[in-house]
């Protein structure tokens, strides 16, 4: 995978020590889902909002990822009514932008789609680092039943939601590696 900063033996040590890793694909998913990468040829920003009473420990968690992964410093603190983690980083920007393909700037929720370089094998980690963001779980009475289990995913973007749809159900018919025939009782 891509990667805009070097590995050394010391930061896989330090990676070792975040309380739970994420794989890029899932900051990806992050990004896309509550993420905004911002410009003005000057500043390059990235913004990942969150509810600022229920979301900071998660918001902690992201820092500690992006700061790990990519050698940055990110700042988490309170603005404009809701909690928001703060990367100012031109090298970081411009490699999330022109390597991974995130889109950037006013209007990118209509934009969004799923990175080509995690539609393969990583689709799983994007789709938990998207429904982190913008997915839901929750009870609802229909079918006759009045604790009816619903996921629900929401975007703008109708290409990103087809997307979604297309690597979920590839996840679902896929056939385990090995599997065992019930036995027939005579």
């Amino acid at each position: 995978m891509l990667s805009p900063v070097e590995t050394t033996p010391a930061k896989q040590e330090k990676r070792r020590r975040v309380p739970f890793f994420m794989e890029e694909a899932e900051l990806a998913g992050v990004i896309v889902g509550n993420g905004n990468l911002w410009t003005n040829n000057r500043n390059c920003e990235l913004v990942i909002s969150g509810d600022a009473n229920k979301e900071r420990d998660y918001l902690d968690l992201l820092a500690a990822n992006f700061g790990d992964r990519y050698g940055v410093l990110p700042r988490v603190f309170y603005r404009s009514g809701a909690l928001r983690l703060v990367i100012r980083n031109k090298k970081l920007f411009k490699y999330l932008t022109e390597g991974v393909g995130i889109p950037s700037g006013a209007h990118k929720a209509e934009r969004a789609e799923i990175p080509a370089v995690f539609r393969g094998v990583a689709f799983p980690d994007f789709a938990r680092g998207f429904f982190d963001t913008d997915g839901s779980i929750f009870f609802s009475e229909k079918y006759g039943s009045p604790r009816y289990p619903s996921i629900e995913l929401t975007t703008k973007s109708g290409t990103l939601a087809r997307q979604l749809q297309a690597g979920r159900k590839k996840l679902s018919a896929r056939k385990p590696a090995s599997s065992s025939q019930p036995r027939r009782s005579h």
